[in-house]
């Protein structure tokens, strides 16, 4: 079999810069904006989150079995294993995504925690990334030209990752302003200091 052109390696790698930015989103600043923005309490965006990541458990291995087992036939714009599941899968991580980060803030706090858990749920269990991922595998049976599809894939992420960190503001290293020492303290230090000058 021909290896693929560069421009189809391309076109695979280019969702890669979405996926990544959300990700970035997802992993940093999703917790600054419930617990900072909406002010849900630490300990509550954590049991939350804890319950996020444990019907993720459940949801990912389903999600990978379903990816990897149906197959739909007919129209070759929708026939395959991976591309169903991205046409189908892709608007309702979006939606999800944009509801995640549009928690009306007038809420009060357990309506907010419930509307995380509940988005995040949908947003998690739904096999965009999953899907995304194991389509290389689909493009082509030669495993060289997989591992180049996969490389394309990387460097786009990585891309992604490396502009966020050139453009995170440098902030100076915080120093504790020194307190004076309290009279007492104070006194005991210059005896020590004249004791040592006598010796």
């Amino acid at each position: 079999m021909a290896p693929l052109s560069l421009s189809a390696k391309l076109v695979f790698a280019a969702p890669a810069f979405a996926l990544a930015a959300a990700s970035i989103l997802w992993s940093t600043y999703q917790t600054k904006f419930y617990v900072d923005d909406l002010r849900m309490p630490p300990h509550t965006f954590a049991l939350a989150n804890a319950l996020v990541r444990s019907v993720d458990l459940f949801s990912y291995p389903l999600a990978g079995w379903l990816v990897d087992n149906v197959f739909v036939a007919g129209n070759p714009f929708l026939r395959g294993r991976r591309k169903p599941f991205l046409l189908v899968t892709a608007p309702i991580a979006a939606a999800a995504y944009f509801l995640l980060f549009s928690a009306p803030p007038s809420l009060p706090i357990g309506a907010i925690q419930l509307w995380f858990t509940l988005v995040a749920i949908v947003y998690n269990a739904v096999p965009l990334s999953l899907t995304y991922f194991s389509l290389g595998s689909e493009l082509t049976p030669d495993y060289d030209e997989q591992a180049r599809c996969g490389g394309e894939e990387l460097a786009a992420r990585t891309v992604i990752r490396r502009s966020r960190r050139a453009a995170a503001p440098r902030t100076p290293p915080r120093t504790a302003p020194r307190t004076p020492l309290a009279p007492r303290h104070a006194a005991s230090s210059a005896g020590c200091r004249s004791s040592l000058a006598r010796a």
